[in-house]
């Protein structure tokens, strides 16, 4: 029961966290100078009003934001030891009680914070480490844009970066930062209040988000608390990391993959042979007829955490992020704590999860027809301990 519990914890914690790459904020209203000066300028006059927690500061608080002032509301970077005779040059915040310029607070959804802020790209179109969320070219007077930062659908860091004209023919370089971690925002700051850079510079970063808003290669996956919402496991999703599971050979495998560590032939009792292949943290299983001409593709096992399988999803996920992927909702739980979630468990498709002592599974399964004579379902199964997916198996029966 315990890791049934543990389910309904996390759904309530999804609420709050999951609606992935979906998000549109007002994508006329970027976040200026103006906006964050005023934020800023209050974080700073609380700042003078007591001293800080790691007084007296020296010059063994410097650090590359400036002098590291610590305050129970948050960390500010001054220009000088003292404090009277200081400017602010940054602001980190990692309590959870301090909003930021538009109300979004530490342990929010990323989902609440790209809600909050422009979003030109609700898909999160991009490549495999960076999607840009909108670009406001005003130049030669000012320009802003929007980064997100990831690992595949891993969110690292969401930025707003502002350039806007100074006296002197040159441009401020201000970012307000968000620290995500397990997809809510872990801590935020505005950095780089006194810097300036050149035209050449802002130049350069907006033909980079320009080129980056461009690209098709990669987007996030669609995810929702309301499992209702979303499909059910299709054949697109035997489709991952450059890999099809049903057209795949293992010419393909060893082209993709590179040459295996191992690679071992056995012939089974039904007359069958089985071709294994094992690469460090993947295996990948090929079934032959008696007179060893190639059937298919029979079983892929996946424990390595940088390899994306169906829907992005990765070993090392948590549970809420890969329940919220696919389809569910439409059944009931059983008094042997399995759950229905859609079809009936016997005729693909259909959607089970399993609630055990020892761990969670789910398993979803869909019938694929390559041709007249070989029709057969592929079922995918996924496996967690304490709660993060440790194996993603895709075999066939």
């Amino acid at each position: 029961m315990k890791y049934f519990r543990f389910l309904i914890i996390n759904v309530l914690i999804a609420l709050a966290v999951f609606n992935v790459a979906f998000a549109e904020g007002d994508t006329d209203n970027v976040p200026g100078g103006v906006e964050i000066r005023e934020w800023v300028q209050l974080m700073d006059s609380n700042a003078r009003k007591t001293a800080p927690l790691n007084a007296p500061i020296t010059e063994e608080n410097k650090t590359e934001f400036g002098y590291e002032y610590q305050y129970s509301f948050a960390t500010l970077y001054y220009s000088k030891p003292v404090l009277d005779e200081a400017q602010l040059l940054a602001v980190q915040v990692i309590d959870s009680k301090i909003p930021d310029p538009r109300g979004v607070l530490c342990f929010d959804s990323y989902i609440t914070l790209l809600e909050k802020y422009p979003n030109d790209n609700p898909l999160l179109y991009g490549d495999y480490d960076m999607a840009t969320l909108y670009v406001q070219n005003q130049m030669p007077d000012r320009a802003y844009w929007g980064s997100l930062m990831r690992n595949g659908q891993n969110i690292t860091t969401i930025e707003y970066t502002i350039h806007e004209t100074m006296p002197d023919n040159t441009y401020s370089d201000i970012k307000l930062s968000f620290n995500i971690e397990d997809n809510k925002v872990y801590s935020y700051g505005v950095f780089g209040l006194e810097e300036i850079v050149s035209l050449a510079e802002v130049e350069a970063g907006l033909q980079q988000v320009q080129k980056v808003m461009e690209l098709k290669s990669y987007h996030g996956y669609f995810s929702s608390v309301d499992g209702t919402q979303l499909d059910m496991f299709v054949r697109e999703d035997l489709y991952f990391s450059g890999i099809d599971f049903v057209e795949l050979t293992p010419n393909d495998a060893i082209a993709k993959l590179g040459e295996p560590d191992t690679d071992n032939t056995m012939k089974n009792d039904d007359g069958k042979w089985y071709r294994t292949l094992n690469w460090s943290g993947v295996e990948i299983t090929f079934l032959f007829d008696e007179n060893q001409k190639f059937i298919r593709c029979d079983k892929i096992t996946i424990n390595d955490t940088n390899m994306e399988a169906s829907r992005g999803i990765k070993v090392g996920d948590a549970f809420p992020s890969v329940f919220s992927k696919f389809r569910s909702g439409e059944g009931v739980l059983s008094d042997n704590m399995v759950e229905q979630l859609y079809g009936d468990s016997i005729n693909a498709p259909y959607g089970i999860a399993r609630y055990g002592e020892n761990g969670i599974s789910l398993t979803y399964a869909i019938d694929v027809s390559p041709s007249v004579e070989n029709q057969y379902t592929v079922i995918m199964n996924l496996n967690f301990t304490n709660d993060y997916l440790n194996e993603i198996i895709y075999y066939t029966k």
